[in-house]
């Protein structure tokens, strides 16, 4: 309902003030102060579409409680018409708009030009109220969008030290495991903890993957693994009294896709239905199955439902349903964003009071390309040749000098960058591979690659990460690295690249 404040010392005024208003606009609720202290209060009380403002009254003239509206945050946004004598001066006039005033009428009042005032007046507010809105929501999206950079900047460094920590426990339970016969009532221990390694160094990918903004390389993935494993990562977020039902059937067939990506999706669906179960309660089923050249994922839940009139819009970026504050109108958006990217479609259906259920479907890719992506399981030795390592940290640093020992190299740790190039400065061909980290102090592994290569361009280079924003895998092509490598490092991995690299060189 439009709300006007009429502010007057006079009851006859307020009197005819509100019944032509009235006349003109029967919608319209009228209210009325008889003095500047009054409609100042009710001004912030109602916060009205428009004021009506007497100049001449007693104790605080118009001007003056013009200026007071206008100078307060939640008033200064409401159109103010000041009412004026039938003389007043082009001074008083000027003087007005200074103080913020939007319009003059002078008395008597013409029914006409007062309601012609009102409805400019009543646009005038409407326009910045939208213009405010989406200020706000953008000032929101801004706040948010510098919150999840936080985020990532955040989970980078973690990740970082985190992938480090990781290294050595992955590392010694490997070495270790390579010593022990099987009948070792210790060996099936250790198999444990590298299973739980390469869980916890996934789970690390998709929190990367979730605080980037950026679409990741898609890859040849088998999607069951990162389904099962994100339903596992939801479970420990949501109510004990929400059932997860899950039928996810291991097939051989494969998706081109972003690991982290698809995680996203799922999570973002699973916690919309969670949402959508009242007092947290209710059956979540996920279901994966593979039918002719697609792979379908569906979400379903037991709440409350998606009203009609709104199911054709919840993939609108910004539309929500939910309560203020509590939802962006982006986790949609964003699913569909995804899916689309992965060349598939999405769907849904809902009944009220019943459920709604989401359905993905993405191609499977072709088998003869899948051959071609996936590494063999093994482990590869050396052939006594020569490694230089460079890790600032000595723990990493240690164990990956055992590793390579443990396959059959020859290695030179080394914790500074800087003195290993000087080693290289001193004999360019002294390594036949080196492997090096990225984040290190005096000189980053990037730039460290470039100096080796300019002493010598023909060694083989491996750089290792436990997280960096500053190089990829095309920023390393570019500078003639031959291996980016994400920490913590499996002997298989390590194995299979040094050896591919050697192999190339002696070609």
């Amino acid at each position: 309902m439009i709300k006007i404040l009429a502010i007057d010392d006079k009851e006859d005024n307020l009197i005819t003030l509100s019944a032509v208003i009235n006349h003109f606009i029967p919608d319209c609720l009228v209210i009325t102060a008889k003095s500047g202290l009054e409609g100042l209060k009710k001004a912030e009380e109602e916060s009205p579409d428009t004021i009506i403002l007497d100049i001449r009254m007693p104790e605080m003239d118009g001007f003056y409680v013009c200026k007071l509206l206008k100078s307060n945050f939640k008033t200064k946004h409401i159109p103010v018409i000041l009412l004026t004598a039938a003389k007043t001066s082009p001074k008083d006039r000027i003087r007005g708009l200074d103080i913020g005033a939007d319009a003059f009428l002078a008395k008597p009042i013409d029914e006409s030009e007062l309601m012609a005032q009102i409805k400019v007046m009543l646009r005038i507010k409407k326009a910045e109220d939208i213009l405010r809105k989406e200020k706000n929501d953008m000032e929101k999206q801004l706040l948010r969008a510098q919150k999840m950079e936080s985020i990532g900047t955040l989970a980078g460094g973690i990740a970082h030290d985190f992938n480090n920590i990781l290294s050595v426990i992955w590392g010694n339970a490997e070495l270790t495991l390579n010593e022990m016969k099987e009948s070792n009532a210790v060996y099936e221990n250790l198999k444990d903890v590298i299973k739980a390694c390469v869980r916890a160094k996934d789970l690390i990918q998709q929190l990367l993957c979730l605080s980037r903004e950026k679409i990741q390389e898609r890859k040849p993935i088998r999607i069951s693994p990162i389904i099962k494993e994100s339903l596992k990562m939801l479970r420990a977020a949501i109510p004990s009294s929400i059932k997860i039902k899950q039928t996810i059937s291991d097939f051989p067939h494969m998706i081109l896709a972003d690991p982290g990506q698809i995680s996203q999706v799922l999570l973002n669906l699973c916690t919309n239905a969670v949402a959508a179960m009242p007092e947290g309660e209710g059956i979540l089923e996920v279901r994966l199955e593979n039918k002719e050249k697609y792979i379908i994922l569906s979400v379903k839940d037991t709440g409350t439902g998606i009203d009609p009139e709104y199911i054709d819009r919840i993939f609108e970026p910004y539309f929500t349903t939910k309560e203020h504050g509590k939802g962006t109108g982006l986790g949609l958006a964003m699913v569909q964003g995804i899916v689309q990217k992965h060349d598939g479609i999405i769907m849904v259906e809902s009944e009220l009071g019943k459920g709604t259920i989401f359905t993905i479907h993405l191609p499977v890719i072709d088998e003869g390309f899948i051959t071609e992506s996936i590494q063999t399981k093994f482990i590869l030795k050396g052939n006594n040749e020569h490694i230089l390592i460079i890790d600032d940290e000595s723990a990493a640093l240690h164990i990956l000098n055992k590793m390579l020992c443990q396959l059959g190299y020859r290695v030179s740790p080394y914790l500074d960058s800087v003195s290993a190039l000087s080693t290289i400065r001193e004999n360019p061909k002294l390594f036949d591979v080196v492997i090096t980290d990225m984040t290190m102090p005096n000189m980053t592994g990037k730039t460290l690659a470039k100096e080796i290569l300019k002493i010598n361009p023909d060694i083989p280079i491996i750089i290792c990460t436990g997280y960096s924003p500053w190089i990829s895998e095309e920023d390393a092509k570019k500078i003639g690295v031959k291996a980016l490598l994400m920490k913590p490092l499996s002997m298989e991995v390590i194995s299979q690249t040094i050896k591919s690299l050697i192999c190339k060189e002696e070609k």
